[in-house]
C-alpha cells in the first residue's frame, strides 16, 4: 500500500524484503480498521519509532525466519474536537492496538490524540523532532506535520538530553534489579542495557551540539566525541553495538550482561557529568541541576506544584523550583551510584512512583 507520507522508501534498516512486506500489509489493515473508527476530516496517525524512520529492528530466529522486534509507535492528532472527543479517539483505538498487538506479537501503541495546534508548543522536544524527519502517515486528512516547526539537530535544548537520561536511566535500573533477582528475562535486560548506551551517547550528543536524525550518522559522530574528550573507547565500541542490536537484535547471556550493566552505568554517569559541566558528588549535582534549570528557563511554582502536590514529595533544598524531571535524575543518579558499588538499590519505591506519576 502506498501511504500519503513516507518520509523513507523502507521501514527496516537492513531492508529485510520479507519483514517489509509483512509490515506494510499490517500497516494497511491498521490504517484500515482506523477509517472505520475515526473521521478523517478531524484526525490523523503517523507512525513513528524506527519503523517510521526506516530504522526499524528485525530479529532472525535461529531457524532463519526473520520477525518484527521494536514496538510499533503511532502519533495520533486530531483537530477541534474537544477534550470529550480526545479521549474517545483514545478509547477506540485501544482496542485496534490490542488486536494488532496478537496479531504481530509485539507491542503496538497509539499515543494519547493532541490537537494539532497545540503542536509548535512542543517543537523542541526530541520525540516530535524525531517524528517530523521520520514517519509514516497512516491516516487523515488533517496535516500535523505542517503544524510542527522543523529544528536542525544542534536547536535540541539540553532538557532533552536530561530527558533521554531519565528515562534510559530508569530501563537500566530495571534490568539491574532483575540481574540482582537472578537474571531472568535476559531479553528485556540487554534491551534496556544497550537502550540506556544509546540514550547516554545521544544525550551527549546533544549537549556537544552534534546530535542527528539518523543512527548511523550517530555512530560516527559519538565515535569522535569519545575521540575528542578522551573517553575510554569501549564507550563509542558499545554505543556502535547498541545500534547494530538496535536493528538487528541478538541473544545474550546473563554473565557477558553483568559486565555490560556496569560499563553502562559508567557511560551514563559520564553523560550525566558531561551535560552538567562536571559533578563532584550528589551536592555538585543538584547545584549544577538547578543552574542548567535556570539557563534552560525551565525554573517556576507549577514545577513545585507538579512535584509536591500529587505524588506527595517533600520540596528538594538546592532545586526549588525546578522541572520534575531534574530532580528525579538526582535521585535516579543516587540509586545507580549505589547499585554500581555493589549495594542494594534504595529508595526505587520513591523513583518509580514519581516516575509513574510525573513523567
Amino acid at each position: 500500500m502506498k501511504f500519503p507520507e513516507h518520509t523513507h522508501n523502507f521501514y527496516t534498516a537492513v531492508q529485510d524484503a520479507p519483514v517489509e512486506n509483512m509490515l506494510d500489509n499490517a500497516l494497511s489493515g491498521i490504517a484500515a480498521d482506523i477509517s472505520a473508527l475515526l473521521p478523517e476530516d478531524r484526525c490523523c496517525v503517523y507512525l513513528g519509532g524506527g519503523y517510521g524512520r526506516g530504522e526499524g529492528g528485525v530479529f532472525r530466529a535461529s531457524s532463519g525466519e526473520a520477525r518484527l522486534y521494536n514496538d510499533l509507535d503511532f502519533f495520533v492528532f486530531s483537530r477541534g474536537v474537544g477534550f470529550a472527543g480526545r479521549r474517545r479517539i483514545d478509547s477506540l483505538l485501544r482496542g485496534v492496538a490490542e488486536k494488532w498487538g496478537k496479531l504481530l506479537e509485539i507491542s503496538v501503541d497509539f499515543g494519547p490524540a493532541k490537537e494539532v495546534v497545540k503542536l509548535p508548543a512542543v517543537s523542541c522536544r526530541l520525540m516530535f523532532q524525531e517524528l517530523k524527519h521520520g514517519h509514516v502517515k497512516l491516516f487523515g486528512a488533517v496535516d500535523a506535520m505542517a503544524m510542527l516547526p522543523a529544528l536542525l539537530p544542534g536547536q535540541l535544548p539540553l532538557e532533552e538530553g536530561i530527558r533521554l537520561l531519565l528515562n534510559r536511566g530508569a530501563g537500566l535500573l530495571l534490568a539491574g534489579e532483575k540481574l540482582l533477582a537472578g537474571g531472568a528475562d535476559v531479553d528485556f535486560i540487554i534491551r534496556n542495557i544497550y537502550k540506556c548506551i544509546g540514550g547516554a551517547g545521544d544525550a551527549s550528543l546533544i549537549a556537544s551540539g552534534g546530535y542527528a536524525w539518523n543512527g548511523a550518522e550517530r555512530v560516527k559522530g559519538f565515535e569522535s566525541f569519545v575521540k575528542e574528550h578522551s573517553w575510554p573507547v569501549v564507550y563509542s565500541d558499545n554505543y556502535a553495538q547498541a545500534y547494530r542490536f538496535k536493528i538487528e537484535p541478538w541473544g545474550e547471556n546473563t554473565a557477558c550482561c553483568h559486565e555490560l550493566w556496569r560499563t553502562t552505568c559508567m557511560v551514563w554517569k559520564s553523560a550525566v557529568d558531561f551535560l552538567l559541566g562536571g559533578v563532584s558528588g550528589i551536592s555538585s549535582l543538584k547545584e549544577k541541576l538547578h543552574i542548567l534549570a535556570g539557563e534552560q528557563g525551565v525554573r517556576s511554582w507549577f514545577n513545585e506544584v507538579k512535584w509536591v502536590v500529587r505524588p506527595g514529595n517533600m520540596p528538594v533544598l538546592k532545586m526549588v523550583m525546578d522541572p520534575p524531571l531534574f530532580k528525579m535524575l538526582a535521585e535516579l543518579y543516587i540509586i545507580l551510584s549505589g547499585m554500581e558499588s555493589g549495594g542494594n538499590p534504595r529508595g526505587t519505591q520513591r523513583f518509580y512512583r514519581n516516575w509513574k506519576v510525573i513523567n
